[in-house]
């Protein structure tokens, strides 16, 4: 069976059921959160679909409305661990208990699997931390960005891409995080 993310706003799951052998994904659109439709939500979504294992602890940085994280629980993981420094989002997402810093505050190799869905802005100064609360071996997969930034991010994560996902003018990557 797939394990593929259908995501519905909170007024089409009244109305709408879910297809077969999908996962069902309802949002309910607030002031900091996204719709979960937007191109580089879809993409985050894609890469975890592929790479999130279930069981394992799953990290959302900058949650927002905690669709990632939401997604995270129906694809099995063990653990999710929600985190944003917006206290808007935070309200948000408070049905999963996220908390209110960024990764600097978190241990190191706390998350198999770690997904930022920002902006190369935002995820440029983030690298150390990304890099170093994704255990050795994990998978770190980073959404919001344009093209012109894949390079550049490249660079500073300095990790194997695993995969590049792209909807024009959108990209994805699934980076490995090397064993130590």
């Amino acid at each position: 069976a797939t394990t593929e993310i259908y995501t519905l706003s909170l007024h089409d799951a009244l109305l709408i059921s879910t297809p077969p052998g999908r996962l069902r994904l309802t949002v309910r659109f607030r002031q900091a959160s996204g719709s979960g439709y937007h191109a580089p939500t879809q993409l985050t979504l894609q890469a975890m679909e592929k790479h999130l294992r279930p069981g394992e602890t799953f990290l959302d940085v900058g949650t927002g409305s905690g669709i990632l994280s939401r997604a995270a629980q129906l694809l099995g993981a063990g653990r999710v661990i929600a985190c944003d420094i917006d206290e808007e989002a935070l309200q948000e997402a408070r049905d999963l208990t996220p908390f209110c810093g960024s990764a600097r505050a978190l241990r190191s190799g706390i998350a198999h699997c770690v997904a930022a869905n920002i902006n190369a802005q935002g995820l440029l100064p983030m690298a150390p931390d990304l890099l170093r609360v994704t255990r050795s071996g994990g998978t770190l997969i980073l959404g919001g960005f344009k093209e012109r930034h894949v390079d550049l991010l490249t660079a500073a994560f300095a990790c194997p891409v695993k995969e590049h996902l792209a909807q024009p003018p959108w990209h994805c990557l699934v980076l490995a995080q090397a064993s130590k």
